[in-house]
């Protein structure tokens, strides 16, 4: 990781983000794409560090995620994220939680 962070430019935790990403499920993943790609203000948007919070969510949780991403068309902020993955720790992370994010 060292050798890509000085390769790269970048530092060594933001080479550490971009491989925590590829856990994320492709369609939360593009959300984070459109963030650094396109116009913020007319799509939802993901920013990195609220990305990664939400990559140790399980596959099935990062879908119910989604499902609730674009039912109420908004994505959660970094503070939430926090909050999410440590609901996911205790095992009490559902769709009911979500609606209250």
């Amino acid at each position: 990781m060292e050798l890509i962070a000085k390769v790269s430019g970048e530092s060594r935790e933001q080479v550490r983000r971009y491989i925590r990403l590829t856990y994320l499920i492709p369609e939360l993943l593009k959300f984070v794409d459109d963030t650094v790609l396109y116009d913020k203000i007319s799509i939802l948007t993901l920013g990195i560090t609220t990305a990664v919070e939400l990559s140790y969510l399980s596959k099935e949780e990062q879908k119910l995620l989604l499902f609730a991403i674009e039912y109420d068309k908004i994505t959660p902020n970094y503070a939430q994220a926090l909050k999410i993955r440590k609901l996911s720790e205790k095992n009490k992370l559902n769709y009911d939680v979500l609606k209250k994010y």
